[in-house]
């Protein structure tokens, strides 16, 4: 009998701590939710805060640029190589390396700008005006024409020739596969008839050219120099060849917008010798710094600066 009195006492008991448990479960609950919601409030704005910033960083912020950048220039007897020296000396100072790589000419720095081999690709290159532009390239920008480069037809014989189809059946050194000399030389050339079928397109440049020419190997030179170089000067000097005055300059430039019309004076080159002895008329592309687009934005600053300190001083036909 006592036992079963004691019974109903149990389950009262078990009931009544069934309820307890409930209740305190509940409360804890409350507690927890409570204690989750000043907790999100502390650290809410803070986890925002922290994303805002990666955010901020992936899209404006820029990585340290790299302290190693490639530029194409030309052969390095040449004035791209030179002037690339030149761009490697203002960057050292600012802790930048440029590493000037020798080419055959704006061909083929074109090519490195976008090949594929991240050992052979360059972030610079020196191209002649004409070589490309933003629409066959769009991954490329340019960081500035620098200067006039004229275009010098030297040639031989008594004939005086101031209009390319004259050049029919001659020998004529029109510059190596790859270089912007051949390029330029060749469009001209094709413009006028005078092609390899009709011609002899010899590769020749620079000195070895003008060997050529002054040994009457060839019958003309192209060359796309500066008119300081001093190749240029011995050629205009010697009484053996002559320079053809483009009489046709101005019809040239409405043909290929690249180029300009230029004008060497009488006795721009000696005075007292009065070399050259009358106005010659010329044609020069404009010679530009191109960078792939990706190039780091203080690297563009870096060589805006440098493109001004070398050639901020003028030149025979370009002003300051």
């Amino acid at each position: 009998m006592s036992s079963n009195r004691r019974l109903p006492n149990l389950e009262a008991l078990n009931a009544r701590k069934a309820k307890l448990d409930a209740i305190m479960g509940s409360r804890l609950r409350d507690v927890s939710a409570a204690q989750m919601r000043e907790l999100l409030m502390i650290i809410g704005p803070l986890i925002l805060l922290v994303l805002g910033a990666l955010w901020f960083a992936s899209r404006f912020i820029q990585p340290a640029p790299p302290k190693v950048v490639a530029i194409a220039t030309g052969g390095q007897a040449g004035g791209y190589f030179a002037f690339g020296k030149r761009y490697a000396e203002s960057l050292k100072r600012h802790g930048i390396t440029l590493d000037v790589r020798a080419t055959a000419g704006s061909i083929e720095n074109v090519r490195l700008l976008d090949d594929a081999d991240p050992a052979r690709r360059v972030d610079l290159a020196l191209l002649q005006g004409g070589i490309t532009n933003s629409r066959e390239k769009p991954g490329l920008v340019s960081l500035g024409r620098l200067f006039l480069e004229p275009l010098w037809l030297f040639y031989r014989g008594g004939e005086t020739i101031d209009r390319l189809h004259q050049l029919k059946g001659k020998r004529i050194a029109i510059g190596p596969e790859g270089s912007g000399t051949r390029h330029l030389a060749s469009a001209l050339l094709g413009s006028n008839g005078v092609t390899a079928e009709t011609a002899t397109l010899l590769p020749l440049s620079g000195q070895q050219a003008a060997d050529a020419l002054t040994s009457g190997q060839v019958d003309a030179v192209f060359l796309v120099l500066a008119p300081e170089a001093p190749l240029v000067q011995s050629l205009i000097a010697n009484s053996s060849v002559r320079l053809m005055n483009f009489a046709q300059g101005e019809a040239y430039t409405r043909r290929f917008s690249y180029l300009q019309r230029i004008v060497l004076p009488q006795g721009a080159i000696d005075l007292v010798r009065n070399i050259p002895g009358e106005d010659v008329t010329l044609l020069a592309p404009i010679a530009a710094l191109v960078a792939r687009e990706n190039l780091h934005p203080a690297l563009v600053g870096l060589m805006v600066e440098a493109i001004k300190e070398v050639h901020s001083g003028g030149g025979m036909f370009h002003r300051l």
